[in-house]
């Protein structure tokens, strides 16, 4: 099975009434999956302008030329490698200087890369940790740093994993990147909450995109693990990015946690998942892991 972008279904997105009426939105990871449902979001709910980024310039223009075209919204796309702290700077700079200013920042960049306890390297370890935690940590500091020039409120809302809680076995780094993005993203509301910059969490679970096939099939799974894994889920589907946007994320979370009238909502963990994940999903856990002696 190949996942294309229609099973994605990125133009399911719906309009949200101006919610994000004349703000510039930085979306991190924007140019496929969740990060892209999210830019397509931003651009139809009122944006003046969006920021989208990625290592890979074609699909980058691509995506900025769709949804500036089909939106009639202002996009650019910055290049950006998410490892270097100085692409984490420019991507702000580039908000800055192309509309002005910055309002609100989405990171929803992220790597899963598959390593337990066991066998993860330091360099494996030390790339999961630069993109998922490390990256997300300058690019709010460059963005904290542009609204407090700017004398103005704003917004950083953070991509983040039901995973944090402990995850499976062979999501180690990520779980350890993940929870330590938790904490940040309440630090970082409770040190900015007097400028009014507004810092909130999104917990979601797993979600069927393009790149997860491609892990799914480097970790050995069928062409077909989709369909195998959604028997075993009370849904019987995993979450769809424009689920996620459309459902919670927009509906009743970013409406509320970026509109002006939002200061008091911040420091906020807002869940999305199938329930069953934490159990259902770890399946190379021993059968008895507690076996009785003899």
């Amino acid at each position: 099975m190949h996942i294309s972008p229609e099973l994605i279904d990125l133009k399911q997105i719906k309009p949200t009434f101006g919610c994000l009426k004349d703000k510039v939105v930085v979306v991190t990871g924007s140019t496929q999956g969740l990060g892209a449902a999210i830019a397509r979001q931003v651009a139809c709910s009122g944006a003046a302008g969006v920021v989208i980024c990625g290592r890979q310039q074609d699909c980058g223009k691509a995506v900025a030329d769709d949804i500036q075209n089909e939106f009639n919204v202002k996009t650019c796309f910055q290049r950006t490698d998410l490892r270097q702290v100085e692409d984490c700077q420019n991507l702000v700079a580039t908000s800055c200087k192309t509309f002005g200013r910055i309002d609100a920042l989405v990171n929803a960049a992220g790597l899963s890369t598959r390593g337990s306890i066991e066998n993860t390297s330091p360099e494996l370890f030390d790339e999961l940790i630069s993109v998922n935690l490390r990256a997300p940590f300058f690019t709010i500091q460059a963005a904290v740093l542009a609204m407090q020039k700017q004398n103005s409120a704003g917004s950083i809302v953070n991509i983040i994993s039901i995973s944090s809680y402990g995850g499976q076995s062979y999501l180690a780094p990520y779980v350890a990147a993940k929870a330590g993005l938790i904490a940040l993203t309440r630090n970082v509301a409770y040190s900015q909450r007097w400028r009014q910059i507004r810092c909130n969490a999104l917990n979601i679970g797993w979600t069927e995109t393009p790149n997860e096939h491609k892990v799914q099939l480097a970790m050995g799974k069928s062409e077909n693990w989709l369909e195998q894994v959604q028997q075993s889920l009370p849904a019987k589907s995993l979450l769809q990015p424009h689920q996620i946007v459309m459902d919670l994320c927009w509906t009743h979370y970013w409406r509320r946690l970026n509109r002006s009238n939002s200061g008091c909502i911040v420091g906020r963990l807002v869940g999305l998942a199938n329930l069953d994940l934490a159990t259902s999903l770890d399946t190379d856990r021993p059968t008895n892991p507690y076996p009785k002696s003899s």
